[in-house]
């Protein structure tokens, strides 16, 4: 993962598996991490999301300048930008 924020817990969906619980990232993690990858599957699969309405481009934006650390944020949001 390319960020640590409190709450990404909270923002998980929990999935019963058995006798153990898996737990699904938010589409917003799911999007930064996409963001950070940069690949061009990962921008359809972003356009997608968007063009779903799971996120949108503003929330991405707000989301990643918090969430991403370092450069990672640099290269997070160059590529929300290309999106």
């Amino acid at each position: 993962m390319i960020y640590r924020v409190a709450g990404r817990s909270g923002r998980a969906t929990q999935v019963p598996v058995g006798e153990s619980t898996a737990y699904c990232l938010s589409p917003l993690d799911v999007a930064c991490n996409k963001l950070d990858a940069g690949r061009e599957k990962d921008f359809a699969y972003l356009a997608e999301m968007v063009k779903q309405e799971l996120v949108t481009i503003v929330l991405l934006r707000k989301f990643a300048a918090h969430a991403a650390i370092g450069e990672k944020r640099e290269i997070v949001l160059k590529n929300l930008e290309a999106l």
